[in-house]
């Protein structure tokens, strides 16, 4: 859906971290059809994502968690933004 939706340019780096679901054949082979270029953490390197990680955090900490939203549809927007 993202890829539908938000149409990247071709050669778009998909970083992850060395999870089986990210090494699965049908997920390598729907970057390699979609021309997008797979990058994993090194074994034993978790810094390697560490400027993800430390985005994440802050956006949890000190965005999601320390607000009390009037509508579940702004915390939908948040997601949407992220993971579309």
């Amino acid at each position: 859906m993202a890829i539908r939706n938000r149409k990247p340019q071709e050669r778009l780096l998909f970083h992850t971290d060395r999870g089986s679901e990210y090494r699965a054949h049908e997920v390598q082979a729907l970057l390699s059809k979609n021309g997008i270029v797979p990058s994993m953490n090194r074994p034993g390197h978790c810094t390697d994502n560490a400027e993800v990680e430390s985005f994440f955090h802050t956006l949890k900490g000190d965005i999601i968690r320390k607000y009390s939203y009037v509508a579940f549809l702004n915390s939908l927007e948040v997601n949407s933004y992220c993971f579309a």
